[in-house]
């Protein structure tokens, strides 16, 4: 599933809105991204675990 489709699949829960749904999923992940620029690890219950790796 890419950015796109899970947008797709969220919108019916913002009333068909792919917009507010986009909106959302960029929240979602410009937090995750700038907690994890803070070297801070973000754990979603249920869902996962995120945490900077350096290559």
């Amino acid at each position: 599933m890419n950015k796109a489709q899970f947008i797709a699949a969220l919108a019916p829960h913002f009333n068909d809105s792919k917009k507010e749904a986009a909106h959302a999923v960029d929240i979602v992940f410009d937090t995750i991204v700038r907690n994890l620029s803070k070297g801070e690890d973000v754990m979603i219950n249920d869902f996962g675990k995120f945490k900077k790796v350096d290559r």
